[in-house]
């Protein structure tokens, strides 16, 4: 087993990581308070996504942890759906939308336009929960462990992308770890006592 392998399946147990603690405390607590909807809905097109470009690539590194992010995903989903009261149509099918654009571009186009494509998304979903912890005035019901992962995460992959020469995997996760990071750092800061300004 080379390095690059060894890196590829570091980056896979981690990314095995992000969501269940978020899933854990959905499932014990039920408090949905503070955690992003669209966030979720764009997370799981992205499994989607990421899933078919390991499959494409024969990396079950990067194929293993995807399907495992889809459980965790759609669990997530389902909690929002039920508390929230929300149509389930609604929430789920602008994934597979997002997912199916990310495989065409990838088997139609090219690594690179995958890799755009995922990025964006990718960057939109963290985004908004960045946005939804200066906004929102409870965030006990986002997980701190699960942006620590997400953070270390897209550090991994991105040095493994590097390694192997997948455009695809180097431009959404150099852009992704730094949106992570922000949103990390924004709910360190909410965990620290800042409440943002309301104007």
């Amino acid at each position: 087993m080379t390095f690059v392998d060894v890196l590829g399946w570091a980056a896979a147990f981690t990314i095995m990581g992000i969501s269940l603690p978020q899933l854990l405390l959905l499932l014990r607590t039920r408090d949905t308070a503070g955690l992003a909807l669209p966030t979720w809905v764009i997370n799981l097109g992205t499994y989607i996504g990421w899933l078919s470009h390991g499959i494409k690539l024969r990396q079950g590194p990067m194929s293993i942890p995807n399907v495992w992010g889809l459980v965790c995903t759609v669990g997530i989903l389902i909690v929002l759906v039920r508390t929230r009261k929300l149509n389930v149509l609604k929430v789920f099918a602008p994934s597979v939308l997002l997912g199916a654009t990310m495989m065409g571009l990838d088997y139609f186009v090219a690594s690179w336009a995958f890799g755009i494509m995922a990025m964006v998304p990718g960057c939109i979903s963290m985004g908004r929960q960045g946005w939804e912890l200066t906004r929102a005035p409870d965030v006990s019901g986002v997980s701190t462990a699960s942006w620590v992962w997400q953070v270390a995460t897209q550090a991994l992959w991105f040095v493994w992308g590097i390694l192997v020469g997948d455009l695809g995997t180097i431009i959404s996760t150099f852009f992704s770890v730094i949106v992570a990071a922000i949103v990390l750092w924004l709910l360190l800061l909410r965990r620290r006592g800042w409440m943002p300004s309301r104007r």
